[in-house]
């Protein structure tokens, strides 16, 4: 514990290069994963190929992604755009799926009902479920005005 107190500042310094690198990465991948998740909810024929290319992202090894990506980019082999590169590929082949499975689980009757109380494909998609749940749980707690 005596060397996390003596060398406080070499961690904040390596937790601040670490969030640099991770955080693109994360949004990266949710940005290109929930569309992707989206078409493979979507058109059915899409699914079995847009989920199997993604798995094979996640079957590459690390470190020869790392290798041949600079091949493919021009940049230095220890550049930290290749590194967000590989680490949002990761993250895709991982949030596809789960986003192609979230959208699955939307039952029929939710989304004929959001569209039955006016909601766009737009607003179905972005605002129907969390409006519902925020007013769900407001009710519950005595913070909403109207009646349940």
């Amino acid at each position: 514990m005596t060397w996390l107190w003596s060398n406080l500042d070499l961690v904040a310094e390596l937790m601040l290069v670490h969030l640099a690198l991770s955080v693109p990465a994360i949004i990266l991948s949710f940005v290109v994963s929930v569309p992707l998740g989206w078409l493979a909810h979507r058109y059915r024929w899409s699914r079995g190929v847009l989920l199997s290319l993604c798995g094979l992202l996640y079957a590459i090894p690390s470190l020869a992604l790392f290798i041949a990506l600079p091949a493919f980019t021009g940049l230095g082999l220890r550049s930290p755009v290749n590194l967000v590169i590989a680490l949002t590929l990761y993250g895709i082949a991982v949030i596809v799926r789960t986003a192609a499975d979230a959208f699955d689980a939307v039952d029929r009757d939710i989304r004929q009902s959001a569209t039955a109380v006016g909601y766009s494909a737009a607003g179905r998609f972005w605002g129907s479920s969390s409006r519902s749940r925020v007013r769900s749980s407001c009710r519950g707690s005595g913070w909403s005005s109207s009646a349940p």
